[in-house]
């Protein structure tokens, strides 16, 4: 056993446990990324509790309100798990909503430290409720403590939201002009989410959500196509036009 390892990872360790104790007194949750929280969960044995929310859903706080905020939900949490909120409208949130298939909110997810699902609840859970579900996985939990952990790595990637991004070589970016056909803006997550299923269901193209800010609020274009001519990304909006009903505007990206 390398003993400096050894020690490095329970200060690691310890340094989250004191921090989450101070900074989450009402919550049992650590604003860390998925990626330091799978390498504490290894360091620790332990399972990853995942949180999916919105800012716009209204049982998410409903759950923040009354379930994470019962103490026995909080101590049982932070004593078997890494409890982590991920907000679905953030970059990082988006990827892992897509990655983990996340249809409906509040979800919940309980990983492993290599990203597998052990437990998937698409619910309301009130505390009892939850911290039963808690229990359970707790007591049929076999992950083994892991004391050989780079306690560098951990703090290095804490509260990095880019960890996921690929970065293209800047030599090799392509810098022609693209088309895209903007088909509409909304300040509602669900109904942005409505239509890139009807989209999806009718057009092969790539659909993309470009988040962006009015007067303080989240807006969130919607625009699919990806054509290197003004006429190709044309021709797709006449053709979501006689669909759906909607005059799209082709934009230019570069």
């Amino acid at each position: 056993m390398n003993i400096i390892k050894y020690l490095g990872t329970l200060l690691v360790v310890l340094i989250f446990s004191i921090n989450n104790f101070a900074n989450n007194t009402d919550s049992p949750f650590s604003e860390i990324s998925i990626t330091t929280a799978k390498q504490i969960a290894t360091a620790q044995g332990k399972y990853i509790f995942i949180d999916f929310y919105a800012d716009w859903c209204t049982p998410c706080k409903w759950m923040d309100e009354t379930t994470y905020s019962d103490k026995s939900v909080i101590n049982t949490l932070q004593a078997n798990f890494v409890p982590v909120k991920i907000n679905i409208d953030d970059f990082d949130g988006y990827t892992l909503k897509a990655e983990y298939n996340i249809k409906v909110l509040p979800t919940i997810l309980v990983i492993d430290p290599n990203g597998k699902v052990v437990k998937r609840l698409e619910e309301s859970l009130s505390p009892g409720k939850l911290k039963d579900e808690l229990l359970d996985i707790a007591e049929n939990s076999n992950i083994e403590y892991n004391e050989n952990i780079n306690p560098g790595d951990i703090l290095n990637n804490d509260n990095k939201s880019n960890d996921n991004r690929t970065i293209e070589n800047p030599v090799t970016v392509k810098t022609n002009k693209s088309y895209r056909v903007q088909v509409g803006v909304f300040t509602d997550y669900a109904n942005t989410v409505k239509l890139i299923d009807e989209l999806n269901s009718k057009f092969d193209e790539p659909v993309i959500i470009m988040n962006g800010y009015l007067n303080n609020k989240t807006i969130y274009k919607v625009v699919i196509g990806d054509y290197e001519s003004y006429s190709e990304a044309n021709n797709l909006k006449v053709k979501i036009n006689e669909q759906f009903g909607i005059n799209g505007i082709i934009k230019s990206f570069e």
